[in-house]
């Protein structure tokens, strides 16, 4: 489990961060001189949300097949901050589906 926390913190790290880099290039946008910023910016986003996506089903599949020796209260913190890009996500679809019906 010591090798899972930091693997679970990265990956809300890389998740937030996707965030805040598509919330600072938005001033971007509408200037000519700096658009590129802006198109560097929102490739990154996604770029970084693919791989967070990625990592928290790797740490999906690394989490059913390790036996825990912490509580559960701990298992159960760490597991949730690891799969909080792919249950974000999920929901989202969920969401929009919904709406389409």
């Amino acid at each position: 489990m010591n090798k899972l926390k930091p693997f679970s913190i990265s990956v809300i790290l890389l998740f937030v961060s996707a965030f805040i880099i598509s919330k600072n290039t938005q001033q971007f946008r509408y200037i000519d001189k700096w658009r590129w910023l802006y198109h560097v910016g929102w490739i990154s986003c996604y770029t970084f949300q693919i791989i967070s996506l990625v990592l928290s089903f790797m740490f999906l599949i690394f989490a059913l097949k390790k036996d825990f020796n912490l509580n559960i209260k701990y298992k159960f913190i760490w597991i949730a901050l690891g799969l909080f890009p792919l249950l974000f996500w999920l929901l989202i679809t969920i969401f929009i589906v919904g709406f389409k019906m």
